[in-house]
């Protein structure tokens, strides 16, 4: 479940900024280093879906019963 939340929620994230900071070092302007930041974010987005979305892997993201509640 850590896996799965990391890879929807962090991935994305983290490229958006980097796409941001390449286009930023580039030496390009604002709208370019903002279309960037979109880039990254759409690459992240589609990382995301195939890294969560392999059949291999999503025996991993499926939620776990630890112990169930008895009532008294």
């Amino acid at each position: 479940m850590v896996s799965a939340s990391l890879a929807a929620y962090i991935l994305p994230v983290v490229l958006m900024i980097a796409g941001g900071i390449i286009a930023d070092s580039a030496g390009l302007g604002d709208a370019q280093s903002a279309l960037g930041a979109l880039a990254g974010l759409a690459l992240g987005l589609l990382g995301a879906g195939v890294v969560t979305g392999s059949h291999r892997m999503k025996r991993y993201f499926q939620p776990q019963l630890l112990r169930q509640a008895v009532r008294p």
